[in-house]
């Protein structure tokens, strides 16, 4: 009964999922921290290597566009 309830009691604190057991919510939140750790090591990553990229300006003829 309680899982397929509509009232979801417990909530994720860094994403606000919603779950109806303690124990879900639990397993989530392991899962959840690292999602948001390997995400944040991926953005600084791609904000350096972005960075890189805008910085060099490349001039292409138009008689050689593709």
């Amino acid at each position: 009964m309680q899982t397929h309830s509509d009232i979801k009691k417990y909530r994720c604190a860094k994403c606000s999922k919603t779950f109806s057991r303690m124990s879900l919510l639990n397993k989530h939140t392991e899962n959840c921290l690292q999602q948001q750790q390997q995400q944040h090591v991926t953005t600084s990553t791609n904000h350096s290597t972005a960075d890189d990229c805008t910085s060099t300006t490349t001039i292409v003829p138009a008689a050689f566009s593709l």
